[in-house]
């Protein structure tokens, strides 16, 4: 009878604990894992594309590397590519392969940091950026900036 109630009492204990860790399971946050990329993949491939005729596209490169950023503005040090001389040839770039849904701008700028304001219209939209970095010799580098929204 004693072996009994002993094994009774172990299994009792057993089940106690593995009530206790089924709760403390259960309460405990759970890690999320992210997503590998959040950036929708028609955007991205087609940002990528884009970046990579800036850097590629001779005639785009020429006139990118001809700009001359006024680095006296108050309000900005670089320009904004679809007002720039050169939006002839980057303007049909991006009509061309920017993914249907999406607006797009661009930025050309001597510096790492963003130099123009993005519309109005991205407020509280997500904006997925993308940026270039250009070497000219004897020239100026610049940074070529593109950013997408959805509509």
């Amino acid at each position: 009878m004693v072996d009994k109630k002993g094994f009774i009492r172990t299994l009792e204990a057993v089940i106690a604990i593995l009530i206790i860790l089924s709760f403390i399971l259960y309460i405990l946050p759970r890690k999320h894992v992210l997503a590998k990329s959040t950036i929708p993949e028609g955007v991205e491939s087609s940002r990528n594309f884009i970046l990579k005729e800036f850097l590629t596209n001779t005639e785009i490169r020429e006139c990118v590397g001809g700009i001359i950023i006024d680095a006296t503005s108050a309000v900005s040090d670089g320009e904004e590519c679809l007002k720039s001389k050169c939006a002839g040839v980057i303007i049909p770039l991006l009509d061309k392969h920017v993914v249907p849904g999406f607006n797009y701008t661009c930025e050309i700028c001597d510096n790492v940091a963003p130099c123009t304001d993005l519309p109005p219209e991205t407020i509280e939209k997500s904006v997925y950026p993308g940026s270039v970095f250009m070497y000219f010799v004897g020239k100026d580098t610049k940074y070529v900036r593109v950013y997408f929204w959805r509509k």
